[in-house]
């Protein structure tokens, strides 16, 4: 057996690597998670990079700047431009396609298939259980980008070894686990481009008793790619334990600054799915926020998936009434299945209920 296969593309380690990442030129890798075939012996280990040219037009931003001053009156200043200079840099980015970047993991080169239209590249790569326990740290696998010589960029990239069974947390962030106000529009684009982003109090500190237990942790939300590099700023900062990530694809020409935060309908269903499909031994509990669809879609999974998903919680943004709607989405369901909360310390009390449950 190899010791090392590609799973999506053709090309090999013993192709001589070519270059094709300009100076000017920017990428980034997501932190993914590998999932384990006890038939072949070997993890999937996907890899996930996008590949941009930072757009650093002041005609641009400062147009963009005059419509949220005009529409919302929200005002660049001198403390908040590096901010709102660094978030719209990154949704006005070029996305660069046809780009094929060549990774090291584990001692060995291996080439990723060519990013999309978007800037987008996956490859799927298949490495051995023995390979993997030897170059595996506290249980992740570690890669850099190769890079001519002249290039003085240094990108890395996790990917965690999930096992097949144990405990995750599928969480939202904005307005769970960050304070986005998006229910709110003019405190929404204050929050996403002026402002120094926010935990919610008491989430980050649940988050990681969960984490001291074993439970690992994942964010699904209809943020766009272009914003994971300060997401990930944001939980390294504030101490939420690591995560992968699945968020929106995004084309800037296709939207606006107004629509960055679509319904969670829209995108959020695939998204779980795919990580209860590709983790079946796994069990789940959802946490999300009340200001849209969260307990809708996580009331959906439940019954969909009553064997890997335990439960879920929302946490209530505001002292609206609910009891209406969550009367509605509860009905035939367990109610102890459900938490809503406003004190995150009930957070880790819940998933221990549930945990117990015959």
């Amino acid at each position: 057996m190899a010791l090392f296969s590609l799973g999506t593309t053709s090309a090999n380690s013993a192709e001589p690597v070519s270059f094709s990442l300009k100076v000017d030129e920017t990428a980034v890798f997501f932190p993914t998670d590998a999932s384990f075939d006890e038939k072949a012996g070997q993890w999937q280990v996907p890899i996930h990079g996008w590949v941009y040219e930072v757009e650093q037009s002041v005609v641009r931003k400062h147009a963009a700047a005059e419509v949220l001053e005009q529409k919302f009156e929200l005002l660049l200043t001198a403390e908040s431009e590096p901010i709102f200079s660094e978030r719209v840099d990154l949704l006005l980015a070029d996305n660069e396609r046809g780009k094929r970047l060549w990774i090291r993991l584990c001692g060995e080169k291996f080439a990723l298939n060519e990013s999309e239209p978007n800037g987008h590249t996956h490859t799927m790569l298949s490495i051995s259980a023995d390979v993997a326990s030897v170059c595996a740290d506290a249980g992740y696998l570690h890669y850099q980008l190769l890079l001519s010589p002249e290039d003085t960029q240094q990108v890395t990239g996790r990917v965690r070894l999930l096992s097949h069974n144990g405990f995750s947390l599928i969480s939202d962030i904005d307005d769970t686990v960050k304070i986005t106000e998006v229910t709110h529009r003019e405190r929404l684009l204050d929050n996403t481009f002026y402002q120094p982003f926010r935990a919610v109090p008491g989430m980050p500190a649940a988050y990681q008793r969960l984490a001291q237990n074993g439970v690992q942790l994942h964010f699904v939300s209809s943020s766009p790619w272009q914003l994971y590099p300060v997401l990930e700023a944001f939980r390294e900062h504030v101490n939420f334990p690591d995560a992968s990530y699945s968020l929106k694809y995004l084309r800037f020409r296709d939207s606006d600054f107004f629509n960055l935060f679509k319904s969670g309908e829209e995108t959020k269903p695939q998204q779980i799915e795919a990580l209860l499909q590709r983790f079946s031994g796994r069990q789940f509990i959802l946490v999300g926020d009340s200001g849209e669809q969260d307990p809708e879609v996580y009331a959906q999974m439940l019954r969909q998936y009553p064997e890997q998903v335990l439960g879920f919680a929302i946490r209530l943004i505001d002292d609206s009434d609910q009891e209406a709607r969550f009367e509605a989405l509860m009905r035939g369901l367990d109610e102890k299945k459900a938490l809503w909360f406003r004190d995150p310390e009930r957070l880790p009390l819940f998933f221990a209920s549930l945990q117990r449950e015959p």
